[in-house]
């Protein structure tokens, strides 16, 4: 580790009365673990001005105003996708004052603004956030021995698109839900792969590659009987299946299927 180049306040207090006690300064420096010149300095300083108090220094003078900082934080706010450079040159244009980005950067971390990712979020239809809101409220107050009966299952589409999610935005903490830091997207862009699977409290079923298109049928004979069956088996007589509303999964041999071999199923 190496030697500190500054000594605090107390640390200094001590140095000097170790100096007053005659103790070599090489050794004061081995005790404080700090370099034999600091010792020295702060020898010379108490000997010329009786202090080992640090002078007051004036630093580097400030390269922007309160009313450019202000600038700086409203361009952030006013679209959220801005970039350091684009509010740099936005500021050198409107108050002919040239900073560079790291600045834009620091007076937007005072703010406790930061480029972070965005969140993307799929359109939803007003019909779409009544049923999700519906649902969540007649399962409100579920509890875990409740949730233990249920199987939930789905089939995520994996999109093979790069997107590598350069875009940053500026948002404080607990903004990342509001609309101005969320980039809305189609889903599943480009080419695509379909798996299945099923997971319970204490169950998992393996994970289904699912070829070609997903239909009543193959949900049907490749899914639910050699899958879904067995698990529910496993989490015993009041066992429940989540779905969802994916056209295969309501088509009506689905419902003739899970009726036959009486499997309850969540709404």
């Amino acid at each position: 580790m190496p030697p500190r180049r500054h000594l605090n306040l107390v640390d200094r207090g001590r140095a000097l009365a170790w100096v007053q006690e005659g103790i070599r300064l090489r050794e004061i420096a081995a005790r404080l673990g700090c370099s034999h010149s600091v010792i020295v300095r702060l020898r010379q300083r108490f000997l010329a001005i009786g202090s080992v108090e640090t002078r007051p220094r004036s630093g580097r003078p400030r390269s922007t105003t309160q009313r450019q900082d202000r600038y700086i934080t409203r361009q952030a706010f006013q679209t959220r996708t801005t970039t350091a450079s684009t509010i740099r040159r936005r500021l050198r244009v409107a108050t002919n004052t040239d900073i560079n980005e790291q600045t834009v950067r620091n007076r937007l971390h005072d703010q406790t603004l930061h480029a972070r990712r965005q969140l993307g979020r799929i359109l939803l239809t007003p019909r779409h956030m009544m049923a999700r809101l519906a649902w969540s409220t007649r399962h409100l107050r579920w509890n875990r021995q409740q949730w233990a009966q249920i199987l939930f299952s789905d089939e995520p589409r994996f999109s093979l698109e790069h997107d590598d999610g350069r875009t940053r935005v500026w948002m404080r903490p607990g903004e990342r839900m509001i609309p101005a830091c969320v980039r809305r997207r189609r889903a599943y862009r480009g080419g695509s792969v379909m798996v299945w699977a099923g997971i319970s409290e204490h169950h998992r079923t393996p994970l289904y590659h699912v070829r070609g298109n997903l239909n009543a049928l193959v949900y049907r004979d490749q899914i639910l009987r050699p899958q879904v069956l067995p698990m529910l088996r496993q989490i015993g007589p009041h066992a429940v299946l989540q779905d969802d509303n994916a056209p295969p999964q309501r088509a009506r041999l689905v419902d003739a299927f899970l009726q036959q071999v009486q499997i309850n199923r969540m709404d």
